[in-house]
């Protein structure tokens, strides 16, 4: 294995030509654009120009849209990949279409748009199931759990610790306030949940034997009537639900279809992203662009080949010592590599 000798590429070029320029150079596969750091560093050519617009961020963000949209097809429709999996031939006219590229990024923005509305299904649905789920514990009791308190009788729907006895907590309470009631609707392993009426000349003595049990407010806010026809109502709501989530599912799969244009918008776009990162590396001043580069020595003749095909001028240098830390480093395989 081999390291190829690089040279310095330097071009001045008219900035009405870059997208084209920068496009074939970067087609070649031969030229490494770097920062312009002398000329940077350079009072009289910051004085003239300064660095080039680009529309690398937009770029990017097309690529994180395909990404994620072939990631959830992957998700829900997976592809078959064996160990090696053979690349597709495409031309050049097809894989640089604007129309396949709109196409594309289009179809990338219907995957995701389903996936949202998958999400937000998904989202509603575990707010009911935890709904229900609070809900369950007091199933048994016949009573609305939106029942307030009244002028003479404090009422509460509490729980309290699964360790405490049942019959100890009863028989302190008939102790403390004879006119308390606790009527338990249910227990699992970390809790009771009960209904608590007491008349309120012995709300206080009443309220400190539950404290003492580590008794607290059950998370009932802002719910209504019993709890089986609350039940009733959150399994009405969570029907239709599942059946919207598995069409949203369905039509994803459904567009599994657009994998390989896909997988070729994502090359089309990593290629226009170099092309971008490589503008923003340049010079000008609106008129005029400046950029500088690396070209294995091997390639030197096609490059310059490329660059005859527009009004510009570029030099080629063999670097010198103080060159060697910017320079790039590029292995030739032998032929049994």
């Amino acid at each position: 294995m081999a390291i190829v000798r690089m040279k310095r590429l330097r071009v001045i070029a008219l900035a009405s030509q870059r997208e084209e320029i920068l496009a074939r150079l970067l087609h070649a596969g031969c030229v490494e654009l770097s920062e312009p750091q002398a000329e940077l560093s350079d009072p009289q050519w910051t004085a003239l120009l300064h660095r080039s617009e680009s529309t690398l961020s937009d770029v990017r963000q097309e690529l994180g849209e395909v990404h994620a949209a072939l990631q959830t097809l992957q998700t829900y429709a997976p592809g078959k990949k064996g160990l090696f999996t053979a690349r597709k031939a495409i031309r050049e006219t097809d894989f640089l279409s604007g129309d396949a590229l709109k196409n594309a990024l289009k179809n990338a923005e219907a995957i995701l748009s389903l996936e949202r509305e998958r999400d937000a299904v998904l989202a509603r649905q575990n707010r009911l199931l935890v709904r229900r789920a609070a809900l369950r514990p007091w199933a048994a009791l016949d009573a609305d759990l939106g029942l307030a308190s009244t002028r003479h009788v404090k009422i509460a729907f509490l729980t309290c610790p699964a360790g405490v006895e049942w019959e100890t907590l009863t028989a302190r309470l008939a102790e403390e306030a004879a006119e308390a009631q606790i009527t338990l609707a249910s227990s699992d392993r970390e809790l009771h949940y009960f209904l608590y009426l007491c008349h309120k000349d012995q709300a206080e003595a009443g309220d400190q034997v539950l404290r003492a049990f580590g008794a607290a407010p059950a998370p009932l806010k802002d719910i209504t009537g019993t709890a089986i026809n609350n039940i009733d109502a959150v399994n009405r709501e969570l029907e239709p639900l599942e059946a919207q989530q598995k069409k949203l599912e369905d039509e994803i799969r459904a567009m599994a279809e657009c994998r390989k244009d896909l997988e070729i918008c994502m090359d089309r776009l990593h290629q226009e992203e170099a092309k971008q990162a490589a503008a923003q590396r340049s010079l000008t001043d609106g008129s005029i662009l400046f950029f500088t580069g690396w070209v294995p020595e091997t390639e030197e003749e096609g490059v310059i080949r490329e660059l005859e095909k527009f009004s510009c001028a570029w030099e080629t240098q063999v670097p010198n010592e103080e060159d060697y830390p910017e320079v790039p480093v590029q292995l030739k395989n032998g032929p049994l590599t």
